[in-house]
């Protein structure tokens, strides 16, 4: 997908995929006056990067994992393990620095959050 969004990029469906690949969020694309391209995230940015949490541990020995067990009349018993999607640090800002790079000469890039709330501009 990556290929195909620098091989067609500047159209709207090369923006879709480059957030659904490297963000892992949906979007939507708008063109509100000549040279500017208003991209609209349609939730949080997400990750595949998973982390489990885990209580303190002594130094040397594995981390547990917190499991949680829950049980509903007439089903079998499940368990998970606690986790949580982590961004790691600066993730966002190289994805943006990449986009930045991407970008048509001469065009305006804006991106907003899901409230409409503008989180970054780029060649502005």
């Amino acid at each position: 997908s990556v290929i195909f969004a620098l091989r067609h990029i500047g159209t709207d469906e090369s923006f879709r995929l480059i957030f659904k690949a490297f963000l892992n969020v949906d979007i939507s694309v708008t063109t509100p006056e000549a040279g500017v391209i208003d991209i609209s995230l349609k939730g949080a940015i997400k990750t595949n990067f998973t982390t489990f949490i885990s209580p303190s541990t002594a130094k040397g020995k594995r981390p547990k994992k917190i499991l949680i067990r829950e049980k509903k009349k007439g089903y079998a018993a499940s368990k998970k393990a606690l986790v949580f999607n982590s961004l790691p640090k600066g993730y966002d800002h190289s994805i943006y620095a990449f986009i930045k790079g991407i970008i048509p000469i001469g065009r305006v890039l804006k991106i907003n959050n899901e409230d409409g709330a503008n989180i970054i501009t780029f060649n502005n």
